[in-house]
Order: structure tokens, then C-alpha cells, then sequence
């Protein structure tokens, strides 16, 4: 509940059916560091939708981190630039 956002307020009826999809990907050997990650690239790729257990479970498959799920850092500058600073030449 807590990867996704879910506070305590919720009726019997959305409690139980999210504790079933946890127990789903807990069944499946999901850690909660899992969730949390699957979360997480879950908000990157659909900012916009609802993230619940079962959204969750439903495309976890599509949730697995990939590095354009990752945040990229901001660079400043050429690829010459980026080796003089790395101390590397840049045309290897």
C-alpha cells in the first residue's frame, strides 16, 4: 500500500481485492523492495494513471527497471568535453 500511495481510507471491498493482488505478486516472490521498484517505473512510464495494487500487478511484467526508466543526469557540454573531464580521450 505504501508504493503505492494508498492511505488507510479505503472500504472493505478495495481492501480485500488489494490485499489479493499483494498476496498475488507476494505469491509470485516479490519482495517489497520489488514493489517499491516496479512502483516507480510504473509512475515513470504512466504518470498520468492510477497506481494501485492491481494496476500494479496487472502490468507488472511491463515494470521491470530499464535505463530509460531511469533518471538521466544533465550534462552539460560535448562528448570532447565530458572525456577531458573524465580523463579519457574522446575518440576512443
Amino acid at each position: 500500500m505504501d508504493a503505492c500511495a494508498i492511505g488507510s481510507s479505503m472500504t472493505k471491498t478495495e481492501r480485500s481485492g488489494y490485499n489479493a493482488a499483494v498476496n498475488e505478486m507476494r505469491a509470485a516472490g516479490a519482495t517489497a523492495d520489488d514493489v517499491h521498484v516496479h512502483a516507480a517505473v510504473y509512475r515513470v512510464r504512466w504518470p498520468e494513471a492510477s497506481l494501485t495494487p492491481h494496476a500494479l500487478k496487472k502490468h507488472w511484467g511491463d515494470t521491470f527497471p530499464r535505463p530509460e526508466h531511469l533518471p538521466r543526469p544533465k550534462v552539460n557540454g560535448n562528448l570532447a568535453t565530458l572525456a577531458r573531464i573524465a580523463g579519457t580521450d574522446a575518440a576512443h
